[in-house]
């Protein structure tokens, strides 16, 4: 995040505070611009004064941080007055958000004023990851505030608009997180073209109608609740089972970025067998499906599982040296493409379901790929998978269906206090004994690509 600062310890902030003002005020006198906003002379001169005493200079950096957060303050200034204009009331009687996305919450972060009563709708960083919430000043707004969050994305680095892969437990744990943190005025979900992503957008509303209903280390059993009323009780819990190993390896590399993302040879392999379980026993299932049922099942179970194999297959089996298996992969995501969108309810969602959204290349008929192999890889001595671990269930708890390999651990008491690390003994914590040859060894540690909930410090991530 880039600091309004170039003297080491003199933040603008530290000017504002000195001078009673604001942080935008400062950036509007230092930026010549107080004339735009009527900013008087005895504030300017006190602030003027201030910053020379101070030694404070913005970088040039700083510079444009400072013009872009006060373009937007004056952007909010200007639309508050059409507000009042046309409503012909006060600005904070009318409801507004203020969503801070993208490069918005760095100008934010950079001391961006929001009037007390706009609620601030806080963005997931595309992926599903939301980026920041409030602090506990924030949480006092009048505004309080809200999350626009993703389950389907179109921009860079990477779409995702084909098919949806967001689980019920990232959804319920990112929500969950969010409204402990007050944001609980607006919910807004970018669901793309609605049809992918029917089971995640029912699990959104079910899950914004009674927050409490489907927390973190419940969420994944909605899977088999859906399938029970959608298909029937007899086929739930096998569509579920199906479903959650759909969701578990999309976490560790979407179906629309698998020219983006390497594996090594054993995961490879894997990934593989994975897939084709799941694509195998999806059309066994689709045997035991009503009659009446058969269009739901295809578009809401079998499109999305056999395709997403069918997509892992085109990849890994080009990369692998298996053109031919990879030709035959592409072209049965072709022929069922055909069928969603032209024999399915009778043609009904005709052009609803696209193969290859945007046309981007990793939806495109496979080419032979020269001297290109799968990673290489150490491999590991053991793998240790969280449920192995010890811990204390009152402060920690194992999320089914969240992260790469199913599960993880997790604080789920959101709001509770940060330790420092002085206090190391107090924090919760998790071990385990092993028994391991002699020497050195190195740990690696993966965790879920959460970002810090009130600072621009993301934890660790596991690299794609």
């Amino acid at each position: 995040m880039s600091k309004l600062r170039i003297k080491q310890g003199v933040r603008i902030r530290d000017v504002a505070a000195a001078a009673g003002v604001s942080k935008t005020t400062v950036s509007l006198i230092v930026n010549g611009r107080a004339d735009q906003v009527g900013i008087s002379l005895a504030t300017r001169q006190r602030v003027t004064a201030l910053v020379r005493q101070m030694g404070y200079v913005p970088s040039s950096a700083a510079r444009e941080m400072a013009t872009g957060h006060v373009a937007v303050a004056a952007v909010i200034k200007d639309q508050r007055a059409m507000l009042e204009k046309h409503f012909k009331k006060a600005a904070q009687e009318v409801p507004q958000i203020f969503c801070p996305y993208k490069e918005v919450l760095d100008l934010y972060r950079a001391g961006t004023d929001v009037p007390d009563d706009v609620t601030i709708v806080w963005a997931d960083d595309n992926h599903g990851y939301i980026r920041q919430l409030s602090t506990p000043e924030e949480q006092k707004r009048s505004g309080r505030s809200g999350v626009y969050y993703h389950l389907s994305y179109w921009g860079a680095p990477a779409d995702y608009l084909w098919l949806s892969s967001i689980s019920p437990s990232l959804i319920s744990y990112e929500m969950s997180k969010a409204y402990a943190y007050g944001a609980d005025r607006l919910w807004v979900f970018n669901v793309g073209d609605i049809k992918p992503a029917e089971l995640e957008i029912e699990f959104a509303m079910d899950l914004a109608w009674d927050v409490n209903a489907w927390p973190p280390e419940k969420a994944t059993d909605y899977i088999q609740e859906w399938a029970a009323r959608t298909f029937t009780k007899e086929v739930a819990k096998e569509i579920a089972d199906i479903k959650k190993v759909y969701y578990r390896l999309a976490a560790s590399g979407k179906p629309e970025h698998m020219n983006k993302v390497e594996f090594s040879t054993e995961e490879t392999a894997e990934r593989l067998a994975a897939y084709q379980e799941i694509a195998q026993k999806t059309k066994e299932l689709k045997e035991h499906i009503p009659a009446h049922l058969q269009d739901s099942y295809f578009q809401l179970v079998f499109y999305p599982v056999v395709c997403v194999a069918r997509m892992n297959e085109k990849h890994l089996y080009t990369r692998t040296g298996h053109p031919t298996k990879a030709l035959e992969a592409y072209n049965e995501i072709k022929d069922l493409t055909k069928i969603y969108n032209e024999e399915i309810a009778e043609g009904k969602w005709n052009g609803m379901m696209d193969m290859k959204p945007r046309n981007q290349a990793v939806f495109m008929k496979p080419e032979v790929e020269k001297g290109v192999s799968t990673k290489s890889t150490e491999t590991p001595l053991l793998i240790i998978p969280v449920t192995d671990l010890q811990f204390d269930p009152g402060q920690l708890h194992i999320i089914p269906g969240l992260g790469f390999d199913g599960s993880c651990l997790s604080r789920i008491q959101f709001n509770s206090s940060s330790y420092q690390p002085t206090e190391t003994d107090k924090a919760p914590s998790a071990s385990i004994r092993l028994k391991l040859p002699k020497g050195q060894r190195r740990i690696k540690l993966f965790c879920v690509p959460t970002h810090a909930i009130k600072k621009a410090v993301p934890c660790a991530r596991r690299s794609a």
